[in-house]
């Protein structure tokens, strides 16, 4: 019995659909872009291993509407050389991938947002460091791990991205890629 209901949680676990955000309401006059920003906010407190991941939010603006969606907290450093947003190739956009926010400790992990048509998916990946077996069971590089979370309606237009910073005291600093 116990066996049953483990294997009814892995499916139900595995197959939750990504949450929808689409309130409030776009602008009705097609936008030229849509801004999209990583918000870091300042860990609570690093003396303590389990307060160690810095808070994250996504803001999706058009015009003058704001969407703030709450992300998981995210562990490992946000280093200039892994950010797309500061024109780097370390970890790269992929297809239909366009903007992407990268943390590092002994892997790699955190957000992409994909498009597809009308639709912004926000995907949470993660990589490991190290090799894995390849098709032939030679070490290679291994694959990336994806779940999409978070789905929303938006214009087909391009997005320019952004990574703000929060300090002590909430005031936003604009990411440093130098």
């Amino acid at each position: 019995m116990k066996r049953a209901a483990f294997v009814l949680l892995i499916a139900t676990t595995a197959s939750a659909a990504p949450r929808w955000v689409d309130t409030p309401a776009w602008p009705t006059a097609k936008p030229d872009a849509i801004d999209v920003t990583w918000v870091v906010h300042p860990i609570a407190d690093a003396s303590k291993p389990e307060t160690t991941k810095a808070p994250l939010d996504l803001e999706v603006t058009i015009g003058s509407v704001t969407r703030t969606i709450k992300l998981d907290p995210q562990f490992g450093a946000l280093s200039p050389i892994n950010q797309t947003v500061c024109k780097t190739s370390a970890y790269p956009l992929g297809k239909h991938e366009v903007a992407k926010i990268t943390f590092y400790e002994g892997g790699a992990g955190g957000y992409f947002i994909r498009r597809s048509g009308a639709v912004l998916g926000i995907v949470d990946w993660s990589l490991t460091d190290g090799a894995c077996p390849d098709k032939h069971g030679d070490p290679g590089a291994c694959p990336r791990t994806e779940k999409l979370v978070i789905q929303l309606h938006a214009p087909n237009v391009p997005v320019r991205e952004h990574i703000v910073e929060l300090d002590a005291n909430g005031a936003r600093h604009a990411f440093a890629c130098s």
